[in-house]
């Protein structure tokens, strides 16, 4: 994965954790938390990838 690529997934993780804090529905804090483990994941594999 590109420079560009990373920054932008890492800035939509850390969108999520800021959103993640101030939401107050359970089904929009569960999406959230969700699509932030994925992110998470794919940061994950594209590290292990470069080792």
């Amino acid at each position: 994965m590109d420079a560009e690529t990373r920054r932008k997934l890492e800035q939509q993780a850390d969108a999520l954790r800021k959103r993640m804090a101030t939401e107050a529905s359970d089904l929009d804090y569960e999406t959230q938390r969700y699509a932030l483990r994925s992110i998470e994941r794919i940061l994950e594999k594209d590290s292990m990838k470069k080792e």
